[in-house]
């Protein structure tokens, strides 16, 4: 497909790390000229192997768009199609379509076709085909929240309507069990919201507001839901809320972390596959002119026992594997590698490595482990 490039796995086998790219490309000859259009690629690393695959490169942000991926809600239940925006069109004429990529052929397929809309943050149900997505009209703003058949057979439908505030709908992932979509609406007001897709019924999960598309994980059961929140939109307490039901009616505060240097963060709450354990990273923000430092913490939802994992002295993405016995990150900011250890912080060993290209500027958005 023209703006997307792709490639197949050479295998659907053992377990794939998936990292998401954005490269920024500056002219040597003009430094006045803007960090646009971006570039984003997806590459797989096999963890047997370590085997390297770049399965999806396309335009992200130009000057009137910008696409917003996380790659865990985008793949299918099998996790055999992964559904990504990318920025297709001529210039001066761009938007944002869905499109899906066949991991095992390399195939790329156009999902969404409206000329009228850019069409934002895929998510995958974990039970269906149904794919959930943020959309905008081209130069009129919010257009709520729509879904449509991952087969193409039956065109998208709109199942939340147009925020009539001037903010923006951002569509989160589905619930576990495939009933509700998580979303938000608005700005820094924002706070985690669930979607019932059979009735339209809207939940509000606790108090706290969210902040990246990348804060909260679900699951079949109970505990239900984990998020990384925020107590206020102001440079707060960070917090780990769970709740127990599956559409996050019945919260609670598992932990909180003062706000020390104004802009601490905790982000990226993930279950653990077939446990009770929560990881999530913890970030310090700058103090004094140092940089901002990472930590991979795992706590019971049981109770407040959080445990470091890894201390980092940069960014930090990190996953479980999908069979919960061990734990996948990816360490630096544009520089750096990718790393598997147990959770108990034992047994470190290295995956991947990457570099930068001259005149670019490069940065890690989103890493997501996938088994075969």
């Amino acid at each position: 497909m023209k703006g997307v490039e792709a490639h197949a796995l050479p295998q659907l086998t053992d377990q794939w790390v998936f990292l998401l790219t954005r490269t920024f490309t500056f002219s040597p000859n003009d430094p006045n000229l803007g960090p646009l259009p971006a570039h984003d690629s997806v590459k797989a690393v096999r963890v047997s192997d370590r085997s390297e695959v770049t399965v999806a490169a396309f335009t992200s942000a130009v000057t009137t768009v910008t696409v917003d991926n996380l790659l865990r809600e985008q793949f299918s239940p099998d996790g055999r199609q992964l559904v990504l925006s990318v920025v297709i069109g001529d210039t001066g004429r761009e938007r944002a379509a869905l499109v899906i990529v066949d991991l095992a052929t390399g195939a790329v397929r156009q999902l969404t076709m409206d000329a009228a809309y850019n069409d934002l943050q895929p998510a995958w149900s974990p039970t269906a085909n149904g794919i959930a997505f943020a959309r905008t009209r081209i130069g009129a703003g919010d257009a709520g929240i729509w879904v449509v058949d991952a087969g193409g057979a039956i065109p998208p439908r709109q199942v939340l309507a147009d925020d009539a505030a001037p903010g923006v709908t951002a569509v989160f992932s589905w619930t576990g069990d495939g009933s509700g979509i998580g979303f938000r609406r608005g700005f820094e007001t924002a706070r985690y919201s669930v979607l019932e897709v059979a009735t339209g019924r809207i939940t509000q999960v606790g108090e706290l507001f969210v902040n990246g598309r990348d804060c909260c994980d679900w699951r079949q059961g109970g505990p239900a839901f984990v998020g990384a929140l925020e107590v206020s939109p102001d440079k707060s307490d960070q917090s780990i809320v769970v709740a127990d039901d599956g559409l996050g009616r019945t919260s609670r505060v598992l932990l909180t972390r003062p706000q020390q240097t104004g802009s601490d963060l905790l982000v990226r709450a993930r279950w653990r596959p077939g446990a009770d354990d929560i990881l999530y990273v913890s970030v310090t923000g700058d103090r004094s002119g140092q940089p901002s430092s990472s930590e991979i913490v795992v706590t019971p939802s049981t109770r407040a026992a959080p445990r470091s994992v890894i201390r980092a002295p940069e960014q930090v993405l990190a996953a479980w594997t999908p069979d919960g016995a061990r734990i996948v990150y990816f360490q630096g900011r544009g520089f750096g590698g990718i790393w598997m250890v147990r959770p108990d912080g034992s047994d470190r060993q290295g995956l991947a490595s990457f570099g930068g290209v001259p005149e670019a500027n490069i940065r890690q958005l989103d890493l997501a482990v996938v088994g075969y």
